[in-house]
């Protein structure tokens, strides 16, 4: 009888340090989540204020508009980039004829 009430004190025991541990993980965890929601709203009043949005949502609208204004910008600086190509190309060729006509 003796060592089974040992057993299930020892049992007790590890269990009470068990839900100890449980308890201390809970904490940690509920911090962490206390410390990332203070940093999200932190961030995003910065994005407010720097961006004028209100929510994530006017955040991604705000991104997918400036991505599409970039991407008509790159596009047309690629289209003049390509036409001045061109007309490099084509001065060479007449800087050739011209070297070829003075031989």
């Amino acid at each position: 009888m003796s060592q089974e009430k040992i057993s299930q004190l020892e049992m007790y025991q590890n269990l009470i340090a068990k839900k100890d541990n449980i308890n201390q993980k809970i904490a940690s965890i509920n911090t962490e989540i206390k410390i990332s929601n203070e940093n999200r709203e932190e961030t995003l009043n910065e994005v407010k204020e720097k961006f004028g949005v209100n929510s994530l949502e006017e955040l991604r609208s705000l991104r997918s508009e400036l991505f599409a204004k970039n991407q008509e910008e790159i596009n047309s600086l690629t289209k003049m980039l390509n036409e001045r190509e061109e007309e490099v190309k084509l001065a060479e060729e007449g800087i050739n004829k011209a070297k070829n006509l003075i031989k």
